[in-house]
């Protein structure tokens, strides 16, 4: 799964307006302390984000939203592409026989 970062920086370069990222949130020491581990990272923004709170897990949250918006209209838009190239062989196919 990809992180909400790097989300942020595959929908940049495909010339969508990421908004700017906050500040990530200081809880439970160092991300690198034993005690800190990405599941307890995890929990910590689901639990603000349903608090309606932390600036950063609302932006994960936009990112999150954005990317699904993203990941659907490169979909559509293979479907069409695939639909156009079976149309055009078709038509070619009728056209040579």
């Amino acid at each position: 799964m990809l992180s909400a970062r790097h989300k942020a920086q595959i929908l940049a370069r495909a010339g969508y307006k990421v908004p700017p990222c906050p500040a990530p949130p200081q809880f439970g020491g160092s991300l690198n302390s034993p005690q800190s581990t990405t599941a307890e990272h995890r929990q910590h923004q689901a639990a603000e984000a349903d608090k309606g709170g932390e600036p950063h897990a609302v932006w994960c949250r936009q990112i999150d939203i954005l990317y699904s918006r993203y990941a659907a209209e490169r979909a559509a838009r293979s479907l069409r592409e695939a639909e156009e190239a079976r149309q055009l062989a078709s038509t070619r196919r009728a056209r040579d026989a």
